[in-house]
């Protein structure tokens, strides 16, 4: 086999997984099935960010999981966190032009004075 026919079959194999993985992630999750497409064009093809906010940690730790899987870059701003990477957490998802796309926050954590404009 060539190394580009390797490369290919490389590719075709990635391919299939993260599909598989995508499709089981997205299979009980009406609401996450609906949201990407929405995510996806505001995040890749208008190159806006995004902000999710959930009520439980474990729905944090499930909307991570899809945005890993799709390749788009996140940030969770989770109560683990300390204040200063709760800064730079901010930060970046404000000032940084291609990091942290999306920003997984949670109602639960004290957000309360967080300002998140330019």
């Amino acid at each position: 086999m060539s190394m580009k026919g390797f490369y290919r079959t490389a590719q075709a194999r990635l391919h299939d997984k993260t599909t598989a993985r995508l499709e089981f992630l997205l299979r009980g999750s009406p609401k996450m099935r609906a949201m990407l497409p929405v995510i996806r064009d505001q995040v890749l093809l208008h190159k806006e960010k995004a902000i999710v906010r959930t009520f439980y940690p474990a729905e944090q730790v499930y909307v991570a999981a899809v945005m890993q899987e799709v390749g788009i870059n996140y940030g969770v701003y989770h109560s683990g966190l300390n204040l200063t990477d709760r800064g730079k957490l901010i930060e970046e998802f404000n000032h940084s032009p291609s990091e942290c796309m999306v920003l997984i926050n949670s109602f639960s954590v004290n957000s309360a004075g967080l300002n998140l404009q330019d």
